[in-house]
């Protein structure tokens, strides 16, 4: 599963290539994109994916205010402003940012999901082995990506995510560092406990798990999904732990180029089914695919 839209379409389309490569004929990509970018993401015409909009997913009281954001954030060249993307009729206040609502889509997507596991791919993903369901299932677990010590005093993001995930979750909200990392680059979910997890948090809530993850200023679905598995899901649901993230990230901002290219595959690891290169690097898409066939040459060997 991954979230888009039409600015980072030709990473997407390489990502879905390499899905139609490396899983089974059976696996369905599912996208979710704005509304307006709908038609260009339907275009790819590819049988193995599945096109969903946002607004297929929130509740009928959010409305879009992207068209109105961009045309205030292009006049007053505020670009804060840009980032807000949905309103919420019910609560105006405070409104919501597409960072949210990227979290959002992903669990009600998830939640909606029969398969017996879920991956979760930003468009800067691309595949470069074969995958299959029983790489992330052990004994009908579905594997946790946890890195005990992941996150340290430092790391004041991670810190509020914890604090709103724990918030959510209807439990002790005080954080001592080191806490534990469920942030990597290919995230696996089972659906059965994201159902779990949002019946949860309507319950502490009081309303619509939607509305109370939307009222929050700093989420992050994947420390939210990590926390509740480990502390509220069932013994054996929190059985299969792993720190391998089974992805070779460049997290950084800084460009990568082809002479970057024998470096950058030196790091990947025998477990390693995917690369990712984050969006906001500008590296070009001629780079990423020539990295990304060095890492697959590599893995060959």
């Amino acid at each position: 599963m991954t979230p888009s839209y039409a600015p980072d379409l030709a990473l997407f389309e390489d990502l879905h290539s390499s899905v139609v490569r490396f899983t089974a004929d059976e696996v369905r990509h599912r996208v979710i994109v704005p509304r307006r970018d709908e038609a260009l993401f339907t275009a790819i015409g590819s049988s193995r994916l599945v096109v969903s909009t946002v607004d297929d997913v929130l509740p009928a009281s959010f409305v879009s205010v992207a068209a109105v954001t961009d045309m205030v954030r292009r006049l007053s060249r505020v670009s804060a402003i840009g980032k807000i993307q949905q309103l919420d009729l019910t609560r105006p206040w405070l409104p919501v940012r597409g960072w949210i609502v990227q979290q959002v889509v992903k669990i009600a997507i998830a939640a909606e999901s029969t398969a017996s596991v879920v991956l979760l791919a930003d468009s800067d993903l691309t595949f470069v082995s074969t995958v299959a369901a029983d790489d992330f299932l052990r004994d009908g677990v579905v594997r946790l990506y946890s890195r005990a010590t992941g996150v340290h005093a430092g790391m004041a993001d991670h810190l509020d995510w914890h604090r709103s995930a724990r918030r959510l979750l209807g439990l002790d909200e005080t954080v001592t560092p080191p806490l534990p990392d469920h942030i990597c680059g290919l995230v696996a979910w089972d659906p059965r406990l994201v159902r779990s997890m949002v019946d949860h948090i309507a319950a502490v809530g009081g309303r619509h798990w939607i509305r109370c993850v939307t009222a929050e200023r700093h989420v992050s679905e994947f420390i939210l999904y990590g926390t509740y598995v480990a502390e509220l899901a069932d013994t054996r649901d929190r059985s299969f732990l792993s720190d391998d993230p089974r992805c070779l990230s460049h997290w950084s901002t800084d460009t990568l180029t082809e002479s970057d290219g024998l470096a950058f595959a030196s790091a990947a690891r025998p477990s390693d089914i995917a690369v990712q290169i984050q969006s906001t690097s500008c590296t070009t898409p001629e780079t990423r695919r020539y990295l990304t066939k060095s890492v697959i040459a590599r893995l060959a060997r």
